[in-house]
């Protein structure tokens, strides 16, 4: 039997992809945000895990282009941001790897695609999945 997360989702049944390196009660949590963060705009931030890419040269890339660094939140619980650059929905670690692979020409094999993605508090997607049930849980 299944528990039902916050926005009504059972948790048994979270299929949250992208988020290979989160842990099944993140991926449960990430699942189950409420319903009124659907559209709140997510900012990219620099998240320093690899030797794989130089996050200085990604932050530029970025800069670059301001639109390569905002993601809204759909609430899909497969491919949960809409990212502005192309309009494409994405999970956060899919997303992170294709930005990577389109500054270095090379698809990381792993990232912490939760870790990238804030809202406006600098908060990440794991840090929100966390936000105790009781709080209102918007990103603002």
């Amino acid at each position: 039997m299944s528990s039902a997360g916050a926005a009504g989702f059972p948790i048994a049944s979270c299929r949250f992809r992208g988020c290979h390196t989160a842990s099944a009660p993140e991926k449960a949590r990430l699942c189950s945000l409420p319903p009124q963060d659907l559209r709140q705009t997510l900012r990219f931030r620099s998240y320093p895990e690899s030797l794989a890419w130089n996050n200085d040269d990604l932050d530029q890339w970025v800069a670059e282009d301001p639109r390569r660094g905002r993601t809204t939140w759909t609430g899909d619980r497969t491919r949960s941001l809409r990212w502005e650059y192309d309009g494409e929905v994405y999970a956060p670690t899919p997303l992170v790897k294709k930005m990577v692979e389109q500054l270095t020409g090379n698809q990381p094999r792993s990232a912490y695609g939760t870790r990238y993605w804030v809202d406006d508090s600098g908060r990440d997607l794991t840090e929100l999945a966390d936000l105790p049930a009781d709080t209102d849980g918007t990103f603002d």
